[in-house]
């Protein structure tokens, strides 16, 4: 078992990804809001029915 190789590799991927999906984080969550706030303000159902 080579654990600490497997950890650095693994480390260096998650930085090269932790951009991107920070950003992506971002945008899910700005869709989540979107789709919390219409249901609250009853436009999502009257949109749909």
């Amino acid at each position: 078992m080579h654990a600490a190789t497997t950890g650095s590799n693994i480390n260096i991927v998650a930085n090269g990804l932790a951009q991107p999906l920070n950003a992506l984080t971002k945008k899910t969550q700005r869709l989540k809001d979107i789709w919390l706030e219409k249901p609250l303000s009853g436009q999502f159902y009257v949109d749909r029915f």
